[in-house]
């Protein structure tokens, strides 16, 4: 995945990056990055 984003874009990856985690809980994608 691209990091080099803008800080509103990374506020939404992030929000996108949590609501997989709730939806998947199995997935850890905190230790990934």
């Amino acid at each position: 995945m691209v990091y080099l984003l803008k800080n509103k874009d990374r506020a939404v990856l992030q929000f996108e990056v949590e609501t997989l985690e709730v939806l998947s809980p199995v997935s850890n994608t905190k230790e990934s990055h």
